[in-house]
Parts: structure tokens; sequence; C-alpha cells
């Protein structure tokens, strides 16, 4: 045991040496001047997500500056999307399109995102999931980043609002994976590939060199879109600028811990790189986070000290992005949550069967 503990307290000091890092690296960014006269093309793919799209809509429609656009695709639904689209949309000041059949090969997301990507007319454009909630300002706080910044690629991370303690515990797992392994720093300006990632819920491009390199075509059958962007940039030589959107802008990612399972199950293999990384990662999980907890069982101190320590990363990340201080007592189930999402990923990927929102994407191996 008290060999694990040494493993254990070695991946707890990394993850709070990079966490610490972070935080001083988002609080020294300086605030871009206001854009003047850019235009915002906001896109918004969508398969099955009438519940969303009115309080997007609404979101968008009151935002200061109005976006030049509002772009809807909607990708095959067969909840009544389309009909609430056909109603609806204009009130909203919104376009909306249906996207031509899916052609083999291409992932639903890609497929219409690639379709909105053509039709964007403004300077820049801004791709959207239908679940966020675009606060006062997020458009105009976008834009200014975007008039300011040579990245090829901006993204965002939003604060999270879960539907309950379940999918909360999946959902607190995304911001503190980011924030407590990924240096921020290196992220954006390292041009090595291990280093990149952006969130898909918000990812802008400029409309000219997005209809020059076509990324999404060159993502096309990739189950992780936004990480797989974020290497092509990396290899394009640009940088990509990770904004911190968590004052103006909210997620709800899942509708309860079965919809959050199913979710991490699609992305947790491709999130690691791969079902061999996916092992590596419950393995070190299990270590850094379960192992001290049945030490501290036993009485050990340090087990103990160590429980604390991974509990107060995880809360901390939790609360930074809106959830809460108090999932620090939720630790131990959340990890043991992700452990069973991740085992299921890896069984899915495995099979090279990987079911979503009503597709099976067959083939795609530990891509998205």
């Amino acid at each position: 045991m008290t060999a694990l503990l040494a493993v254990a307290a070695l991946l707890l000091l990394v993850q709070t040496v990079v966490l610490l890092a972070n935080v001083a690296y988002w609080r020294h960014r300086r605030p871009d001047p206001p854009a003047q006269g850019l235009r915002l093309s906001v896109l918004i793919p969508v398969r099955n997500e009438r519940d969303n799209l009115p309080t997007i809509l609404a979101a968008l429609a009151a935002q200061q500056p109005a976006p030049w656009e509002v772009l809807v695709c909607d990708d095959a639904s067969d909840d009544g999307t389309d009909d609430w689209l056909e109603a609806h949309a204009a009130q909203f000041g919104a376009q909306w399109f249906r996207a031509p059949g899916k052609p083999e090969g291409w992932v639903g997301k890609c497929w219409a995102c690639h379709q909105l990507g053509l039709r964007a007319t403004g300077d820049w454009m801004l791709f959207l999931d239908a679940d966020v909630t675009p606060g006062p300002g997020f458009l105009a706080e976008m834009m200014s980043m975007m008039a300011g910044t040579d990245a090829v690629l901006i993204t965002a991370l939003p604060r999270f609002a879960p539907t309950s303690a379940g999918d909360g515990m999946l959902t607190a797992m995304v911001p503190f994976s980011v924030f407590s392994l990924l240096p921020l720093a290196r992220a954006e300006n390292d041009r090595r590939e291990a280093f990149a990632f952006a969130n898909g819920q918000v990812i802008g491009f400029r409309v000219d060199e997005y209809r020059q390199h076509r990324p999404h075509e060159q993502v096309r059958d990739t189950l992780l879109e936004d990480v797989a962007l974020a290497r092509w940039a990396k290899r394009l030589g640009r940088g990509v600028l990770i904004a911190d959107a968590t004052r103006t802008l909210s997620v709800r990612m899942y509708r309860g811990l079965a919809d959050a399972l199913r979710g991490f199950g699609r992305t947790g293999v491709p999130i690691c790189g791969g079902v061999t990384g996916a092992i590596v990662v419950v393995v070190l999980l299990a270590l850094a986070y379960l192992v001290p907890w049945a030490a501290a069982a036993t009485g050990d101190w340090f087990g103990l000290i160590l429980g604390l320590q991974g509990a107060g990363l995880y809360g901390f990340c939790a609360a930074r992005f809106g959830l809460g201080w108090w999932y620090a007592l939720l630790t131990p189930p959340a990890v043991t949550l992700t452990l069973l999402a991740l085992a299921r990923s890896i069984l899915w990927h495995r099979r090279g069967r990987v079911p979503w929102r009503g597709r099976t994407y067959e083939g795609l191996g530990s891509r998205r």
C-alpha cells in the first residue's frame, strides 16, 4: 500500500501544480478592447434539440451587439425540431435549413457544421451547441477576443449547470480533467498535438480560413471533432485561444445520470487518445482517487491526507466552473462513476460500434 500511496501522491502533486499554473494563467490575461464592426455568424448544428432551441435562440436575439446572422442546420431530427424551426425560427431572427443526406464516412455533427460553415457570410463564424445558454455580453466578449487574436481557432469553457447530482458528478469531470491536467499555456501556444484541446460546444474560425481549409471535412469521421480540430490547428502551425466564458455562458450537457453515462461512453476513449489510453486513465484514476480512501479506512493518516487533497482538487474545479464546492464530498462516487463510464466506452470502441443520438457509428475505432 505504501508504494501505491507514493504513486498517488506524485499524481496529485502534478495535478496541483498544473491547476495552480492554470489559475494564474487565466487571472493574468488582459481583457481585449471592444470589437468594432466585426460581423459574427453564429452557427448551430442540431439533431433532436427541440427542447433546447427556444432558450438559445432567445438568448442570442437579446445579445448586444447582435450577431451578423444566426444559422441553424437540422441534421435529420425526428423529435419535431424541424417543425418547431419552421414555425418559430424567424421570430428569433434565425435562418434554418435541413442538412443534405449524410454521406458515408461522415459523423453527423461534422456534416452539419460543414454545411453551416459553407453558408456563413460574416468575418468570423462561431459554432455553438444547442444546449448552451449565452448570457448578456457573451457575443461581445467573443468578438473582442476574435478581433484581437492571431489564433486560427477560438474556443471557450463555460459554466456547467447539471440537472442532478448524478449527471453533475460526471459533468464536473470535464473541467476537472482539463483544468488539472492540461497546461492551458501549452494548449494555446505549443505546437505539439499532445497538448491539443478545444471544447466542441464553442468553436470559432475566420470565415475565409474556414472556406480555404474546410476543417470539419478534414475531421469528418472523428467522434471527438473538437480535439481533432485543435490538432489540425497545431499541424497548421497556428495557435488556439481558450477563453474563460464562465461569467457569460452556461451549458447543460446531459439530462440525468443515464444520459451522462451514454455521453461519456461515446467520448471517453477518444478523450484518452484510444483504448490503451483509456485503460491507463482507469488505473491512474483509481490509484490517485480511490486507493487513498481505502488506505484511510484502515487508519492510514497519509492516505487520508491524499484523499482530502484529491477531493480539494475536484471540488475546486467544480466550484470554479459553477458546480459548487460541495462536489468535493462526492469525489469517490464521482470517480467510481467515471470508471464505469470509461469501461463502457472501452467496450463500445473495442467492438467498433458507438451509439449516439439515434445513430450507430461503426468502424471508427477510438475516433468520434
